[in-house]
């Protein structure tokens, strides 16, 4: 019998009226290369980290963001 190991991120999003909820799963191969690529693109766009509330709404980070970017 053989084992397969998978790596899995999810997150959830909650408002009065609607829950949500994204996952991903892959091979930690793949999981590896993805991290390694969000990470260049998070260096090459001098951010720490991606929240959508805060993206969203040009807040934390994101505050001196003009729209386009």
């Amino acid at each position: 019998m053989s084992t397969t190991i998978l790596h899995a991120y999810a997150d959830e999003s909650l408002t009065d009226e609607v829950v949500t909820l994204a996952g991903f799963v892959s091979s930690p191969p793949a999981w590896n290369r993805f991290s390694k690529s969000w990470s260049r693109i998070l260096d090459l766009m001098q951010i720490r980290s991606l929240h959508m509330r805060e993206y969203a709404h040009l807040r934390g980070q994101f505050e001196d963001w003009p729209e386009y970017r």
